[in-house]
């Protein structure tokens, strides 16, 4: 009895040992073969994951940008320069025009150097809380004899967005060396009159 369930305990082993023999490698191949198919999935998901996210962040880019743009084409755009007239009597303006789509209110400015007789007690402060209107320019004349460097800033708003805006600006006067830039004396009222027309003509169109 002892040596017969030797026999039953060895044919039992050798059932178990023939059984790993032939199929142990095929259930480590399987699941060999689930992890590297679990690897491929990973990186596929990945690989997605991160094109997606590279397009989400070039869609919000180029929608940013396009935003950008519109804004910049649809704001206003206040300058200051300096314009010269000659119509018989050489003039100087100092000019602040809206080049912009949309309304500004000015809302300073400012010169760092002293302006001609005729406009530094004014400063030309006048211009502040003032609406410029698309195209629309604001003009003031200066001195022939002026012959300075001006610089400074304005500060203004767009009425649309309420946006702040300041441009800074460098205005030369120094026209001593034009040699079309000579005062002709009016000698009767009619030449008085005719260049006076010629100027606001002239002024208009500006």
């Amino acid at each position: 009895m002892f040596i017969s369930n030797d026999c039953w305990n060895c044919q039992d082993f050798s059932s178990i040992h023939n059984l790993c023999v032939h199929y142990l490698p095929f259930f480590l191949w399987y699941n060999f073969c689930m992890k590297i198919s679990d690897w491929v999935t990973l990186f596929t998901t990945i690989v997605a994951l991160v094109l997606s996210t590279a397009a989400i962040l070039q869609t919000r880019k180029s929608i940013k940008l396009t935003q950008e743009s519109e804004e910049s084409a649809n704001r206003p755009y206040v300058f200051a320069y300096v314009e010269t007239v000659n119509s018989g009597r050489f003039i100087k303006y100092f000019v602040l025009k809206n080049f912009g789509v949309t309304p500004a209110k000015v809302l300073e400015i400012h010169f760092n150097n002293k302006l001609d007789r005729n406009n530094e007690g004014s400063r030309l402060k006048a211009i502040e809380n003032t609406i410029l209107a698309p195209s629309q320019h604001l003009t003031s004349e200066f001195e022939d004899d002026f012959q300075e460097i001006v610089t400074g800033y304005v500060k203004y708003i767009s009425l649309v967005t309420g946006e702040h805006f300041i441009e800074y600006f460098t205005l030369n006067f120094k026209t001593d060396d034009y040699k079309w830039s000579s005062t002709v004396h009016k000698k009767t009222p009619e030449t008085h009159a005719i260049y006076e027309a010629v100027t606001q003509i002239i002024k208009s169109f500006k």
